[in-house]
């Protein structure tokens, strides 16, 4: 984690940092992989809201954050056509593998009825639309600073 991110601060709230591309360590461990090691499964989040304190620790010990460390989540998808279920699939997994419910979104530049009504069940967000000359932006800006308020 010892690359460019952004700082979040509020007074009275712990300092907060924004990433993207990051791997964090998932809860299923490697057993029937020849890892050396004991180790857990890493899944790369898009982007990734962490405390400063958790980024601060992973880069002093050079880690990996863990699933715990999350506090919000975007998974980032651009498509030319209709969202395909197993999408929705993938990230119902994600979610579950590392404890996403309510600090979770599915951001897509598509309309997507059954990959929406199946992560929402999840507890995982919906944010579809969102192009870089849309409207849909207003919408993922509001749910992040409820991701946010909810932080430490």
């Amino acid at each position: 984690m010892n690359f460019t991110h952004v700082h979040l601060t509020k007074s009275g709230k712990a300092d907060l940092e924004a990433h993207i591309g990051v791997k964090v360590i998932g809860k299923a461990p490697h057993v029937f992989t020849l890892k050396k090691k004991p180790a857990n499964v890493l899944h790369e989040f898009d982007l990734l809201v962490l405390s400063s304190a958790a980024a601060d620790t992973c880069r002093l010990l050079g880690t990996d954050p863990v699933h715990g460390s999350v506090i919000a989540h975007a998974e980032a998808k651009f498509y030319g056509g209709n969202l395909p279920l197993p999408l929705g699939r993938a990230v119902v997994g994600l979610a579950a593998e590392c404890d996403l419910a309510k600090k979770s979104v599915l951001v897509t530049n598509r309309n997507g009825a059954t990959v929406q009504d199946l992560i929402k069940y999840y507890e995982v967000e919906f944010r579809f639309l969102v192009t870089p000359s849309g409207k849909g932006e207003h919408h993922l800006v509001s749910l992040f600073e409820h991701f946010l308020k909810a932080a430490p």
